[in-house]
C-alpha cells in the first residue's frame, strides 16, 4: 500500500478531523444509552483499556461512533481522537504499536500528551488482548477503548463451566462491558410506542398493545439494523442472522468445518431454551465430544448463545455440569433463521423465556442464572430459571428467587396445579426474594403455602428490566 493510499484510508476511519462530525448517516441514528456508561468507564481514571464485547450486530461500530460524537461535544480536539478500524483488511502492518504511530503521525499533533483510542474489530489482530495491554502499559496517558465480536482469549479455556463476563475472563487487562443486542425497553422506546402504552405515571395501560410490541421484538426487534437502521422492509433477516453466525473468527477456537457449526447453531437456535446434554447432542450430530465442546465455547464466546447451568432441587451446584439449558443471546435469530412467530405458536414460550435471559445479558446477574432440575424417585421436576447470589456471599447456598413462565395464563387460577415444581422447590430451599411467575397476560400475587409468589405478564418484566438497565446505563435516576 502506498503511503498516499494509507494516508487515504485512515482519512476515511477518522472523518471528524476535517469537519469536526462523524459520518451524517451514523450521527441520525438514535443513541443508545450505553454510550454514556462508557464514557464513564473511560473517563474513570482507570489506566486499564476499555472493552466493549458483543455479538456481531449489536451495535459496537455505531456506539464507538456516537462515542466520539459525545466526545466532540465535550471539547476534545478532534485531532486527539484516533480510530481504527481493523476488520477491514487495508492496513500494511498488523502491529497496533506501529498503527498507533502512524495514526498520531497523520493527525498532525505532535504526539505528545494524552489521546483516545478507538479500535472497532480487534479480534482481526494475532494476540489482540496483549497487543492492547502492551500499548495501554507503554502509553498511560491514553484512554484505549476496543470493541469485539469475541470474548478475550482469558475465556477461550475456562477451568469450569459457566462462561465468565468480561471483567473476569480478562485477566484484569480490561474493564468493559458486554454490549447487548436491542433490549424491549429500547424497542418500545426507539418505536414511540411509550405513550400509547403507558400513562404520564408510567403504569401500563394496554397490555394487548405490548403483547404486540412484545411479538414484534421477538421477531425482529434484536436487530440493531431493523430499529435504528433502514427498517424491517429493507433487511433480509435470515441473511444478517447468518452472516452475524459466519464471522470467519472461528479459526482461532480450531474450527475448520463452518456447515457443521451452522447446522448445530441452527438446531440450538430452533430449540432455544431446551436442557440438552453432551451424550445427547453428540449423538443427534455424530461427532465427538471434544469437537462439540468447542463449537459451545466458541458460539458463547461469540456472545452468540447462553449455556445455563444446572442445581438440584435443593439449590446445591454439581460439581460435574452435564445438563445445560441453551437459550439465544439474540431471541430475534430464531425467527429470521425459522420464520415468525404469533402469540399461539408453539416455541413461542420458550422465545419469551429466551428474551427474558437477553435482557440480562448486560448485568452481572446473567452469570448467577441457573435452572433446577432433579428427580424424586421416577418423577423429573423442574424450574425454568434460579437466580443464585454471588459467590462468597453469606448465603451462597440459598436462591435469591426462582421464575418460572406460564404462557398458558392458567397459573394464577390454578397454581398448586400448573406450579407443583416451583411450590416444591421453595418449600426445599426457602427463596430469600419472593419468587416470579411470567404469564402471557395476567399480573396479582398468591401464597402457595408460606410463599409469596408475583404473577406478571413476560411482557412488562422484560420492558421493566430493559428500561431499568437503559436508565441505569444512561444516569437516569430511577423513579
Amino acid at each position: 500500500m502506498s503511503d498516499f493510499d494509507y494516508q487515504l484510508r485512515i482519512a476515511q476511519d477518522n472523518p471528524w478531523w476535517r469537519n469536526r462530525a462523524i459520518d451524517d448517516r451514523l450521527r441520525r441514528l438514535t443513541a443508545r444509552p450505553f454510550v454514556e456508561e462508557l464514557m464513564g468507564a473511560m473517563q474513570a481514571g482507570a489506566k486499564r483499556p476499555v472493552l466493549v464485547a458483543g455479538p456481531a450486530g449489536s451495535g459496537k461500530t455505531v456506539l464507538l461512533a456516537q462515542l466520539v460524537q459525545l466526545l466532540l461535544g465535550r471539547g476534545v480536539v478532534p485531532t486527539r481522537i484516533l480510530h481504527l478500524a481493523l476488520d477491514r483488511p487495508a492496513y500494511p502492518t498488523r502491529d497496533l504499536a506501529q498503527l498507533a504511530d502512524r495514526l498520531v503521525e497523520a493527525s498532525g499533533t505532535g504526539g505528545e500528551g494524552g489521546y483516545f483510542l478507538l479500535l472497532d474489530g480487534v479480534q482481526s489482530l494475532d494476540k489482540w488482548e496483549l497487543q492492547i495491554a502492551k500499548l495501554a502499559r507503554d502509553r498511560p496517558q491514553w484512554r484505549i477503548v476496543a470493541a469485539s465480536n469475541v470474548a478475550p482469549l482469558f475465556a477461550r479455556k475456562p477451568k469450569s463451566g459457566p462462561h465468565r463476563d468480561v471483567e473476569r475472563a480478562s485477566g484484569g487487562i480490561f474493564d468493559g462491558f458486554i454490549l447487548p443486542p436491542i433490549t424491549f425497553g429500547e424497542f418500545v422506546t426507539f418505536q414511540n410506542l411509550r405513550g400509547r402504552l403507558f400513562d404520564p405515571y408510567g403504569k401500563l395501560v394496554d397490555t394487548e398493545g405490548l403483547n404486540a410490541a412484545f411479538m414484534d421484538y421477538l421477531n425482529w426487534g434484536g436487530f440493531v439494523e431493523t430499529v435504528l437502521g433502514p427498517g424491517l422492509a429493507r433487511t433480509d433477516l435470515g441473511q444478517l442472522a447468518s452472516v452475524q453466525v459466519l464471522q470467519g473468527w472461528a479459526g482461532i477456537y480450531g474450527i475448520g468445518d463452518m456447515g457443521e457449526l451452522s447446522r448445530l447453531y441452527a438446531h440450538l437456535a430452533q430449540l432455544t431454551g431446551e436442557v440438552f446434554s453432551m451424550e445427547d447432542l453428540a449423538g443427534r450430530f455424530s461427532i465427538a465430544k471434544n469437537t462439540l465442546r468447542k463449537y459451545l465455547d466458541y458460539l458463547e464466546a461469540s456472545y452468540l448463545i447462553r449455556r445455563i447451568w444446572r442445581v438440584d432441587g435443593n439449590a446445591q451446584r454439581f460439581h460435574r455440569q452435564t445438563r445445560f439449558k441453551i437459550y439465544l443471546i439474540n431471541p430475534s435469530h430464531r425467527q429470521a433463521l425459522f420464520g415468525p412467530l404469533t402469540l399461539t405458536s408453539g416455541a413461542t414460550a420458550l422465545v419469551a423465556e429466551t428474551a427474558v435471559i437477553s435482557q440480562f445479558v448486560h448485568t452481572k446477574s446473567l452469570g448467577r442464572m441457573h435452572f433446577a432440575e432433579w428427580k424424586v424417585g421416577k418423577a423429573l421436576h423442574r424450574v425454568s430459571l434460579v437466580e443464585m447470589p454471588a459467590p462468597g456471599s453469606e448465603k451462597s447456598g440459598q436462591p435469591v428467587k426462582c421464575i418460572e413462565l406460564d404462557w398458558s395464563d392458567r397459573a394464577v387460577a390454578l397454581p398448586q396445579k400448573v406450579l407443583g415444581d416451583m411450590a416444591l422447590f421453595m418449600d426445599q430451599t426457602d427463596p430469600q426474594t419472593p419468587c416470579k411467575v411470567l404469564t402471557r397476560s395476567i399480573p396479582g400475587k398468591r401464597f402457595m403455602g408460606e410463599h409469596e409468589v408475583g404473577f406478571m405478564p413476560v411482557a412488562v418484566w422484560c420492558w421493566a428490566i430493559g428500561k431499568t438497565l437503559a436508565d441505569r446505563a444512561a444516569g437516569t435516576p430511577a423513579p
